[in-house]
Formats: structure tokens, sequence, C-alpha cells
């Protein structure tokens, strides 16, 4: 909400306040409200109030120096001015924090926007850049680099507005911006960065020659550095120079002994075959090496010579290897492989008595006893920390019991599950992991009792509930069981299960079961809430349909019935009388007396106005539900909401052809649209007012303007539909393309028939032009709510016969397949309209609704009950 305060009223203030003493806050206040007024003498905006999503708080953007300011204040001689001055602030703050939204910050240096301050500016780019948002992100960061040149995070900001630049593959720009960082003289985390990303940008432009060009500099500047090296042997590679790589790598291998090193040498080794020869050049510098080094390198080589004997000989040969760890894990590992049990079992112990005595070394010393056959003695070293841990029980017990598991050791698994229970005096640690033994020893009936007590006192899981819902033991009741346990434990998780069985069966019949559950315990609104916003993501089935409307009329009055409401709204393709009926239940809900939450019922009035409108056809009502958002206080009012409803207007109006009154609310929204995104919509909203008053050239300028400074935003594709509309459209008449959206205005108004008539003249007058394709589809799609079933479906298929590419042609199937329900064809001739709509556009966002109807159609088939046969059909 934007306020606007006059130099006047700060006069006052500050003349109070100045002579109470206080001096230098009246200078400070006087600039503050200079800066408010217009060169022409007019009041200026000067700040912005937000209110918070789904909250009524107001964030007040406020920045208080409270030392810089007030450090020199002199206490008042009368205490009478001093106790004016103070009420009148006191009512001053509080205008402010009611609606006023008087900005109290104070300039700081050269800045005279909160929005300019280095950090705030920084952080705003990371946030930004966390969301992906580039554009913006970019923008700040070069903000920043423009007004604060000499700052201290000047740098960091270059490397990451270097790191957007790569994202956006812009490297030409990213590496002209981090070159100069990363040639700092002095050695700091900064520079480490920017020669990693400027490397990064080079490799990915191939520019190679520039690379080790690159390389080269820095590392005659520096040749200890190791990093540089490898980086500049990569380089030499992706160049060809395989020598000079191998050379390079050779020598950082025998200065430094760096282990990545020898991996990057051996990696070139074995792509050119020269691994034979790398071995003799570190059998000829033996001795400048360690003993464990060469034999780390040696062994390696031999390994990659699948010489895994010789190799691990070398190792078993050598005493130094008893005193490596590294060495010894490696000896084992390979003696492991070789099926050398007893060695591997000597090797494991020696690292134990070096003192590693982690659990992969516990569990790969009783593996090895495993497979040597001694299983009491194998299975007391997995439980030895156990019994050195106590105070870690849970999770010694769980690598313990899932070693056995591992192993196939299922009894001894069972008892370690029972022994962890009477340590832990938990009845159900471990349920699932000992249902899932149970199962594999083939005690199903007893994996059900493990499974359900888990249920009972753990969290819900699917893996859980899928075991349970389709049990392997015959007479098992999931539902049942559940009934009869709800009372008893009132277990979260019993009651989601009980929601979803019930979504599950997809039973009409059984929704008075569910309103009787809900009825005792308000925590299955939670539960059914959130079971119900599962249903609608994908298909909204007539029984999930059903339950939200009895839901509704329950609970009228409550957040949950409005929550509810919404939804009801959101769900597509509704029959005509399901959306009178959705209609009804909404109008009685928000005429309710009592109302649960106020930004809740602005949200449900701004989804039904749109519901109205672009559903049901009926502008008017539309208006009217919109006009009932606008009038409420903007105080504790989404903002959002109060933006929707005025889009709604400025659609409704201009589709009657009130451009003038469009005109006025487009102007209003365009102050309460502070977000790009917001914006962006506006410049969308003003191109297609100005498209049906038959200003097309006027449209477009506003399209140019939206593509040039908005090229990320969501409603780029809105912008580039319409502009799509008035360019080719415009061929044979500009008079057409006006007839044309005059169609499109009088569909969206209800007006049917003298929509038809203006399609039918444009089809007619554009002959062999893609705008007679378009009035025709059009055409068709409008007659729907007129045309007789049979006629316009023999007329539909003839369109899609004759114009298979054309873009209208999912909506035209997808009508095809109503009008189909209305004639009651057979199920099988349904089922192939809803394929061939899968089989050409799978990427189509109804897609999933397609084949959700596929599958319902398949299980209609399945079902015996006459009784729920009735229920399903559609009309």
């Amino acid at each position: 909400m934007l306020r606007t305060h006059t130099k006047s009223f700060g006069n006052v203030l500050c003349k109070a306040l100045s002579s109470a003493g206080l001096l230098e806050v009246h200078k400070t206040v006087e600039t503050s409200f200079q800066s408010g007024k217009k060169n022409n003498g007019e009041t200026q905006e000067i700040v912005t109030k937000e209110p918070l999503a789904g909250s009524n708080k107001i964030e007040m953007k406020a920045n208080f120096q409270y030392s810089q300011y007030f450090r020199n204040l002199r206490f008042p001689r009368n205490l009478f001015k001093l106790t004016l001055v103070s009420l009148f602030c006191c009512f001053f703050i509080g205008l402010t924090t009611s609606g006023f939204g008087i900005d109290f910050r104070f300039p700081q240096g050269n800045s005279s926007n909160v929005s300019d301050d280095p950090v705030f500016l920084y952080n705003q780019a990371m946030t930004e850049y966390s969301l992906r948002q580039f554009e913006r992100a970019k923008e700040c960061l070069e903000k920043f680099i423009k007004l604060y040149p000499k700052h201290q995070l000047y740098n960091r900001v270059c490397l990451e507005l270097g790191r957007i630049l790569i994202d956006q593959r812009n490297h030409d720009k990213a590496i002209e911006l981090l070159t100069p960082i990363a040639e700092l003289p002095e050695p700091n985390s900064e520079r480490y960065t920017a020669r990693k990303l400027l490397i990064s940008a080079i490799a990915d432009l191939q520019r190679f020659r520039q690379g080790v060009e690159l390389l080269e500099k820095w590392r005659s500047q520096d040749p200890s550095n190791v990093e540089i090296g490898r980086s500049l042997a990569d380089f030499y590679l992706q160049s060809g120079k395989l020598d000079e790589a191998r050379l390079l790598l050779e020598g950082l291998l025998e200065r430094t002994l760096d282990r990545e090193v020898f991996s990057d040498l051996l990696k070139l080794a074995g792509k050119t075959g020269q691994i034979d020869s790398l071995m003799g050049l570190i059998e000829q510098r033996k001795a400048r090496y360690r003993t464990a080094d060469y034999l780390e390198f040696m062994s390696s080589c031999l390994v990659a010579l699948k010489k895994d004997e010789k190799a691990a000989e070398l190792l078993r040969s050598s005493p130094e290897t008893r005193n490596s760890v590294p060495l010894l894990q490696k000896l084992a590992r390979l003696d492991l492989d070789k099926g050398k049990y007893e060695f591997a079992l000597k090797s494991y112990r020696d690292l134990q008595s070096l003192g590693l005595s982690d659990w992969e070394n516990t569990k790969a010393i009783g593996h090895c006893l495993f497979l040597l056959g001694r299983v009491e003695e194998a299975i007391k070293e997995w439980k030895k920390p156990i019994d050195r841990r106590p105070y870690s029980a849970f999770e010694n017990y769980n690598q313990y019991t899932q070693t056995l598991i591992e192993h196939k050791l299922y009894d001894q698994a069972l008892e370690a599950f029972s022994e962890a229970r009477r340590m832990m005096s938990n009845p159900a640690q471990f349920a699932s992991e000992r249902a899932g033994v149970l199962d594999a020893m083939g005690r199903h009936a007893e994996a059900l009792d493990e499974y359900f007590l888990g249920l009972t006192f753990g969290n819900y899981t699917v893996d859980v509930f899928e075991k349970l819902f389709k049990p392997k033991v015959e007479g098992f009741d999931f539902k049942k069981r559940l009934e009869e346990a709800i009372p008893k434990s009132h277990s979260p998780a019993l009651k989601r299960a009980l929601v979803e069985i019930y979504f599950r069966q997809n039973d009409p019949f059984s929704i008075p079961e569910i309103l009787k559950w809900e009825g005792e315990d308000d925590s299955f609104d939670d539960l059914l809430e959130e079971r119900i916003g599962q249903a609608n993501a994908g298909f909204t089935s007539i029984f999930t349909r059903k339950l939200m409307v009895e839901l509704i009329k329950k609970k009228r009055s409550s957040g949950f019935a409005y929550k509810l409401a919404i939804e009801l709204l959101k769900i597509q393709d509704q029959t005509d009388s399901e959306l009178d009926e959705a209609r009804k239940e909404t109008e009685e809900t928000v005429s309710t007396e009592l109302c649960p939450d106020i930004l809740l019922k602005t949200t449900l009035l701004t989804k039904f106005s749109a519901f109205l409108f672009q559903r049901c056809n009926d502008p008017l009502g539309a208006l009217r539900i919109a006009n009932q958002v606008l009038a409420v206080p903007n105080q504790g009012q989404e903002q959002t909401d109060r933006l929707e409803a005025l889009v709604i207007c400025i659609t409704v109006e201009t589709a009657l052809g009130n451009f003038d009154q469009a005109k006025k609310e487009l102007d209003e929204a365009k102050t309460l649209a502070l977000d790009p995104e917001d914006k962006a919509r506006m410049l969308v909203e003003e191109a297609r007012l100005e498209a049906y008053k038959g200003e097309f050239q006027e449209s477009l300028k506003i399209l140019k303007v939206l593509t040039d400074k908005n090229p990320d935003s969501l409603w780029l594709n809105d912008g580039l539909n319409l502009a799509l509309v008035l360019t080719a459209f415009s061929n044979p008449s500009l008079g057409l393309l006006k007839s044309y959206l005059d169609g499109e205005r009088a569909a969206s108004v209800g007006s049917f028939s003298e929509a038809i008539k203006d399609f039918e003249l444009v089809a007619s007058a554009a002959s062999g032009t893609p705008l007679m394709s378009e009035a025709l589809s059009r055409k068709l799609i409008v007659s729907e709510k007129t045309a007789s079933p049979p006629t316009l479906l023999l007329d539909t298929k003839e369109f899609i016969s004759k114009n298979p590419a054309h873009h209208s042609i999912p909506d035209l199937l997808l009508m095809e397949w109503r009008l189909m329900r209305k004639l009651n064809y057979d199920e099988a001739t349904i089922c192939d309209i809803l394929k061939d709509f899968l089989d050409r556009f799978p990427g189509d966002l109804r897609a999933r609704v397609v084949s959700a109807n596929i599958e319902e159609i398949m299980k209609r088939k399945s079902l015996q009950d006459p009784r729920k046969n009735e229920v399903y059909e559609k009309k």
C-alpha cells in the first residue's frame, strides 16, 4: 500500500523536535522529508508497505541508526516540552505502524535508498541466485560493482557474478570479469576461487591454448602448486600434448609424492599403454621414495595390469605394510577378492592392532570368519561394538542385525531384535526390520503382526502400508484392525492408514463412515486435506469430489471448508451440473456469518470470481465477487488477492467492452505490482487491453517491452502468444483480426451465438490463411455450449482429420471425449480416443488426467457390484 506525505507534516515534527533540543534529529528528518518532494512541488511516494504472505503482520522497511544520530542528544531543560514531544513521537510512530508507512531510514553516506546498501545488494543477489533467478541476481551484483568498487566485498561480488555468467553460458564476459581477481598478487581464497572458475570457463569454451598459456604463467609464479600443475597437465592432454603432460606429472610426482598426481599419471599411462614404462620409472627412482609410497605406486600399477596376485605378494612381503593402514586395507581387499580369507583375516587383525576399531573393520573381520565357517566367532566379533559402546545401543544393534540379515542368519537376527527391545524397553523397536525377517522365513502371519505393531507405535510409511494393504495371508482384515485399534491408541499413523484405505477403495458408499470418523476427531481434517490435495493433483474421482462436497456442507464455517472449496473450484472437466453444484456450495460457504480467517475468505472469493468468469461464463457475477474482495480494507489483506481481483476486473471489463473502466483498474493494479513478475503480468494485461481496443501497433510495442525487460518471466509465454495472434492473423486484413478478437470477447462473457457468428465471418473471409483454421477451431470449441452433440462430434472429427497438426487438436480431442460421454458411447471407443490423445500428446499437462481416466475405466469394467457401476457412471 502506497502512502504519500507532504513536507508540511514533516516540518511540524521537525520543529517540535528542534524546540525540545533534538537538533541532530531535526536536521536528519528534514533531509528525509525533503527527499520525498518532487521538483514540481507535488508530494512523492517515499515508502512501500507490503503485507506478509499469509499473515496480518506488516513488514516495515526501517533502519534506525541510534548510535550515529542520537549520540549527542541534550537533555531538554523544559520537562514539559520533552513530555509533549515524546507523546507526539509515540502518536506519530503509532500512525506509522497502522498504515502511514513513514520510512525512518536515515541516509548512509552517498546511498539514499535502502536497496543500494552494499550488504543488502549482496544478500539479495545470493537469495535470487539460490532461487535460480539469474537476471535479478545479476542486476543486484552489477549495481554493487558500479556503486561500490572499493568495498571489501567487491572481489566476492565479482566472483558470484562470474559464476552467474558461466551458468548463463556467457563465458567471455565471465572471463573478462574474473581475470583481474585471478591475477591478484596475494594468495587468498578469492584468488583461488577465481582461478578455478576461470579455468572452468576456458575449458568449457575449449580454448586450450589460452588455458595453457594462463596456467604456465601461474605455474612459473608458483612451481610447487600441485593443483595448477595437474590442471596444466589436463590442458596438455586436451591439446594432444601427451609427452608434455607426462613429463609434467612425473616432475610433480618426484617433488611432491602426491597420490592424486600419481593417480593422474597412472590414468595417462593406462590410456597410452605405458604402465610398464611407469613401473620402470618408479623402480628407477625407488631410492627417492618412501617405502610406503613405493609400495602404493607399484601395487597400483600391478592392479591396473590385472596382476592382483603379484600386487598382493609385493605388499605381503614388505615389513612396511604391517605399519601402514592404507597398505593393509589394500592387501586385505586383494586377498578377499581372491578368496584367501585367512590372509585377509590376518590383515584385518593387524589393522585392529594398529587401533583401527571402527565398524567397517569389525564387520570385515566377522565376514572373513563367516566365510571360513567360523560362524559363532563371527557373531561374537560383530557383537563387540554393542558391549563396547552401550550408550549408542540403537545404532549398534541396527548395524549388528543388518549384518546378520546380510549373511542370512535369520534366527540370530530375531534373537538380536528381542534383545534390543529388552535393553531399550521398547516393545515395538525394529518392528519393520523384524517383520522383514519373518517374511523372508515364510512366517507371513507373524510378519503382519509386526508391521501393524510398527504402524501403531511408529510413523506412517508407504512400504509398511503396502505390506498391510496387500497381505500375503488370507483373512487378514487391515481395515477392521485399524477401526479397532484407533479408539485405543489414537495413533496418527493408524488414522492416516485408514484414510489411505478409503481413498484406495474409492467407494462413494464409504463417505458416511469417513464423516463419522471426521466428526469424532478433528485431527482427521489435516489428514483428509492432505490426501484430497494428492488426489486432485492427478484425477479427481467421483468419490473424491463427493467427499469434498459433503465435508464442505458439514463444516461450512470452518477454515477446512474454505480450503476444500478452493480445491473444488480447481477441479477440471466438470459437467454442467457439477459446475452448478460447485458454485452453489462456494456461495453458501462465503456467505456464512462466522468467518474463520479473513485472508482465507479473500483468497476463496478471488478464486470464486475467476471461476465464475472462466468456467461459468458469468461476467457480472465475477465482477460482483471481485468487488467484494476490493471492498475489504487494505490493512491485513493479502496483496496478491487484491491484485488478482483487479486483474479479474480488468479482464471482465475488457471482455464487456468497457475499456475506460478497464484502463482505470489497470492503473490501480500497476500501483500494487511491485514484484517483477507482477509488473510483467501488467504488461501482458495492458497489451491485451490495447489489442481488444483495436490498437494493435500499440499492443505490439508493449509486448516488445515485455520481451526486452523480462526475458525470463513466467508471463513471457502469454505475451508471445498474444504477439503471435496479432502478427499471424493480421493477414488478410486488420478488420478480420478485430472480428476474431470480438468473437473471443463474446465467447468469454457467454454470448456464444454472437461469438460463433464472428468466427464464421472470419473463416469465410480469410479462406486459405491460418486465421481461417484458427477461427474454425474456436467456433467448434465455443459450439460445445450450444450445438447438437451428434452434429458437433461429426464436425470435430472432420476438422481433426483435415488439420492433424493444428495446435488446437488436444483441446478438440478432449472435447470429442466429453461429447462421447454425453452420447453414451461404449467405453471401448472412449478408451481409444483417450489412448490416441496419449500417443499424440504425451507431454501435455493433461496427459496424467487422461491416463487416470483410462485406469478408472479399466477398474470400472472389473467391478462386479452393479450398485457401484451406477454410482461411477458420469453424465
